[in-house]
Order: structure tokens, then sequence, then C-alpha cells
């Protein structure tokens, strides 16, 4: 009997100790829900309660009972204490599991409550939405790549760029010299070609080996405007003393959407040091570099799908399953009259230092 009731005693002491654990780190999750404005996180506490941690619970409750009590193994009042300690520790963790969700549905009513409305508003938007292009506000750039390039650019220079916008870049580039190629990995070839119609560009595509179409030492200033590259390959197509402008998104653009989704730490720092550093290591010379941080601001969730349609278009096929991310948007939206995203990006203007086959 004593026994028994030692175990009931620490089996409470136990639903205690979790309940005020699992209470903290709600608290904290909380903290930091508010602060990343991920009030999304409070809907969890809306859901109908539902336990499904049995198994899970059951193991390590057999694992508590085999450290902290000393029967006799494998006898029958062993096995009778552990199915007892079992079940009573799961009990109890559902119980904590109840308590915790009733907890939250009580704390944090005013976001849950805001939420669903606000997902309401984005849902009625979503099934009405007609895809009526409007520009958001931008602000003012601190550089410019075309007035930059052009600093290096001579009227007989072979210039390539590469580009994932089809060609859009290209036709505002103007002035070509006289010789020029644009590479679009991600776009039809023919619609670029149509794209760039009648102007004196010679549309091109990346190899079956993901390469630049070019022979070594073939090109004289090699233009990356926001696309993925090979700096090997940069250095292979560039002349001895060749200029490589690279124009890019850092790993801080768009962070309010990226922080929502995919968590700092799994993400790589991409930024205009490291940018560098890794074209010392490939053997350029830096001549110029510039950032560029600033922002968009959405008046109306038209806007920001106006601006999600040309930077990220599977998001807008998809838009159901980033309804968080939507939700939040309007909220900013209504309580300060627009939604904000930091953007952030870089310029770096490299010098090849002798030729790819010295590197190499």
């Amino acid at each position: 009997m004593d026994n028994v009731m030692s175990l009931f005693v620490s089996l409470l002491a136990l639903i205690g100790i979790l309940l005020v654990m699992q209470i903290i780190a709600v608290e904290l999750m909380a903290r930091k829900a508010l602060k990343t404005k991920n009030t999304g996180y409070f809907m969890i506490f809306n859901l109908p309660y539902s336990y499904n941690r049995s198994a899970r619970m059951g193991f390590v409750y057999f694992f508590v009972y085999l450290i902290f009590f000393n029967q006799k193994m494998f006898s029958t009042e062993w096995f009778l204490y552990l199915l007892v300690f079992i079940a009573m520790g799961i009990v109890s963790d559902a119980v904590v599991q109840y308590l915790v969700l009733y907890y939250g549905k009580f704390r944090f009513k005013k976001y849950i409550v805001e939420t669903e409305k606000l997902e309401e508003d984005v849902k009625a938007y979503f099934e009405n939405a007609d895809f009526k292009e409007e520009d958001c506000e931008k602000s003012m750039p601190t550089y410019n790549e075309t007035e930059l390039t052009k600093k290096y650019l001579k009227p007989t220079d072979h210039l390539a760029f590469m580009s994932i916008d089809g060609g859009d870049y290209v036709k505002s580039f103007k002035d070509y010299p006289e010789v020029t190629f644009d590479v679009e990995p991600f776009f039809d070839q023919h619609q670029v070609e149509q794209n760039l119609e009648g102007l004196p560009i010679k549309v091109t595509s990346l190899t079956n080996e993901k390469g630049l179409p070019f022979k070594d030492n073939h090109i004289d200033l090699f233009l990356n405007e926001y696309s993925t590259y090979d700096k090997g390959e940069v250095a292979r197509v560039l002349k001895p003393g060749g200029i490589f402008v690279l124009n890019q998104n850092g790993s801080e653009n768009l962070k309010e959407f990226l922080n929502m989704y995919m968590p700092l730490a799994l993400r790589s720092q991409w930024n205009i040091e490291t940018a560098k550093q890794s074209l010392i290591n490939a053997g350029f010379t830096i001549l110029e570099a510039y950032e560029d941080y600033g922002y968009l601001h959405f008046r109306n969730l038209n806007q920001l799908d106006t601006y999600l349609k040309k930077v990220v278009p599977e998001l807008i096929q998809e838009r159901e399953k980033f309804l968080q991310f939507y939700t939040q948007a309007l909220r900013d939206m209504k309580n300060q009259g627009f939604y904000s995203l930091s953007t952030y990006r870089f310029i770096i203007i490299a010098k090849l230092t002798g030729s790819y086959q010295e590197i190499a």
C-alpha cells in the first residue's frame, strides 16, 4: 500500500512539474511568436483536444520506471507496478495536454478571435482575387547595376547576361556592345527570343551538364542578375582580366516571410562578405562592392500578390498553404496601414586575375 501511495504521489508531482514546464514553454513560444509577428501560432490552441502520444509516452515512462524504481526485475510485482506506472503516466500526460490546451484558449483568446476573423477575410480574398497588377511602394535603390556595369563595358566587348526574368532586364539594358548573349536558365529559349526580338542579342541556355555555353576565355564581361551561378564556370569563360558583375539577393531578403517558414538556423548566410570571399578564393580581385537594404510596403493583398507573382510565382499557385503569411500581412495592413517586407541585395564587380587555366 505504501508503495502504491508513493507511486501515486510521484505521478502527481510529475503532473505538476510537466504542467509548469509546458506552460513556461508555451509562454516562451508565445513571446517569440509576437516578436516575429507569427500570431498564427495561437491557432493551435483553437484546435479540438486530441491525444495521440500514448505510445511515445509509454516508452518514456517505461525507462523512467527502470531508472528510478528498485523492484525485483521481472517479478509479478515488478510487472504490476510497471503497468500501473505507465498507465498513470500516460493519463497524467493526457491531463497536462488538456490543461495546456485550455490554458492557451483562455490566455490567448484575443489573438485567436482576431486571427479567425483575418483568416476568413483572406480566404474570401483568395476566392475573389482577379490578379489586377498593382505596384507597391518601394524604397529608393542605393545603386544602379546598369550604370555600374557600363563603366566597364567597351563597344567591342563580348558581353554575357545571366538572369531569371525571361529577358526583361536585358531588354532594359540597351547600348549593347559588339557581341551580346543572354543565358536564361529558367525560361524556354524560344520564349526569351520572342521577348528580345529585334535586339542584337543571341539567346542561349546552359549546357546539358549545366555549364555555361561558351568556350574558354571568350567573354569580356559577365553580368549575373539574381541567378545562381558557378564561379568556376564564370572564371572559365572570362578572358584574362575579364569583369564579373554579380548582382544578388542576400539571405536577409524578404526575411519576414522566410523567418515564418524557414528558421534562420536552417538557412545559409549569403551576403556581400561571403560572396566577396568566395570570388577572391576563385581568383578574382574585387573592384567595387555595394549593399542595398530597403523595404517594400503593401497597402492591400492585391499589391502583395502582384509582387509575389513576379518573384515567387509558385507561391501564388498554392496560396492556401501560406494562409498564415497572408493573415499576418492583412493584420499589419489593418493595424498600421501597410505590410512591410525587408529587402537586401548587393553588387560586386570583380576582375579575373590571370586566366582560368592558371587559376585551375
